[in-house]
């Protein structure tokens, strides 16, 4: 809860940050930018193709640049901050062991709790899901968005999003099923592809005035995500400073990339396999929940009603 309450934060931070620089960048650039800036590639086809639907050539052009320039920019903010996180833990667990306060006997119930659960609908029918079955699975769950985003004012993307939360909780098809089928890949690269064309337009006179305002979006969030989370109390949420920046940060970066960081940080600090451990588990829950749950879940929502303010 309180990770997911930072991110919730976190959000509304990047989104006061742009409008607050809307005078500047546009408003039409702005309404582009917000749901990439903590968004995936997703938000970024949405927000893109409704910008070019409607005109807006050169703001559909800057959110394809703010999604590509997105984890350059983040990275070094999420290391840091992790890095500062886990020598504090780490110093203080050190400190801990060698004065015999330790107490080592807490994580070992917790996996056993979870052998109890029913067998899921997937699992019971496993055989049945092969590579082509997984596929079809998407292409109707995408054709049933398509339809409802038709008939209703919500927005496609809400619709698939919904669909495929509900079905994955009940368990009724795989976790991941175009991973699965083998697919994601293919469709991932159709999605960059689908983004391209918002960057055909753009003439050499417009990359000086794209390359100003995708410096002005990122100076006013990352200004403002310090502001709230370092300065202000709103690290407070999650009860240190450098964990609520570095969350802010994984917000930006999204998974895998909140993984891979996750682990450099860990294995830089460690000595040995037990102080990674602990750093992994207070640092790599809180960076990849806050960027999985950003990209793939909260982004889309927020791309799906932005579009319609164009």
């Amino acid at each position: 809860m309180e990770i997911c309450s930072n991110f919730n934060s976190c959000y509304g931070v990047a989104v006061v940050a742009l409008f607050a620089v809307s005078p500047i960048i546009g408003l039409q650039s702005a309404i582009v930018s917000i749901p990439i800036i903590n968004g995936g590639i997703v938000a970024t086809q949405l927000m893109t193709t409704g910008a070019m639907e409607r005109g807006f050539a050169l703001a559909a052009a800057l959110g394809t640049i703010v999604y590509g320039v997105q984890k350059f920019v983040c990275t070094p903010p999420a290391s840091l901050h992790g890095l500062k996180e886990a020598e504090k833990l780490i110093a203080e667990y050190r400190k801990n062991k060698a004065e015999g306060k330790l107490d080592l006997a807490e994580n070992t119930q917790a996996t056993d709790a979870k052998s109890n659960g029913k067998v899921p609908f997937y699992k019971q029918h496993e055989k049945y899901f092969t590579d082509f079955v997984c596929i079809a699975i998407a292409g109707l769950f995408a054709w049933i968005s398509q339809v409802l985003g038709g008939a209703t004012p919500i927005n496609y993307s809400i619709w698939a999003l919904l669909l495929g939360a509900t079905v994955g909780y009940i368990g009724i098809v795989p976790p991941r099923v175009l991973e699965r089928g083998k697919a994601s890949g293919l469709l991932s690269m159709a999605l960059f592809a689908s983004i391209i064309p918002s960057l055909a337009k753009v003439s050499l006179p417009d990359l000086l005035e794209l390359g100003w305002q995708t410096l002005v979006i990122f100076a006013a969030v990352m200004a403002a995500t310090y502001l709230f989370m370092y300065v202000l109390p709103g690290w407070k949420i999650v009860g240190s400073k450098n964990l609520a920046v570095g969350i802010a940060m994984a917000q930006l970066l999204g998974f895998p990339a909140t993984y891979l960081v996750s682990n450099e940080i860990a294995t830089a600090v460690a000595q040995n396999e037990e102080e990674k451990k602990i750093i992994l588990d207070k640092i790599m829950p809180a960076y990849v929940v806050a960027g999985f749950v950003s990209v793939t879940s909260l982004s889309i929502i927020i791309a799906g009603i932005f579009v319609n303010f164009l």
